[in-house]
């Protein structure tokens, strides 16, 4: 099976006394796929959070702890495995 991609949080958070430095997102699945449903869903922010939480294994609640910096750029890279584009710019 392919391997997902790492991300290296810019703002590391210590979240439960474990520090979280790294991020990795696996490959979606088939099932993600049909989730996914609609070109839509991939617009919305909540989903797309959700879908971040689900590829990364890590709690939904874990993901709300993290800088915004860092959850916009997980966004971006679990748009870029359902074919979205990354269309955002960077802030830095």
């Amino acid at each position: 099976m392919a391997k997902g991609t790492d991300y290296t949080l810019l703002h590391p958070k210590e979240i439960g006394g474990h520090k979280i430095t790294t991020v990795t997102l696996r490959r979606p699945t088939g099932k993600d796929i049909r989730a996914v449903g609609s070109v839509t869903r991939l617009e919305n922010t909540d989903f797309l959070v959700k879908q971040v939480a689900d590829l990364s294994g890590l709690p939904l609640e874990t993901i709300d702890e993290l800088d915004g910096e860092d959850v916009l750029n997980l966004i971006e890279k679990v748009s870029v495995f359902f074919g979205g584009s990354q269309a955002r710019t960077s802030t830095s």
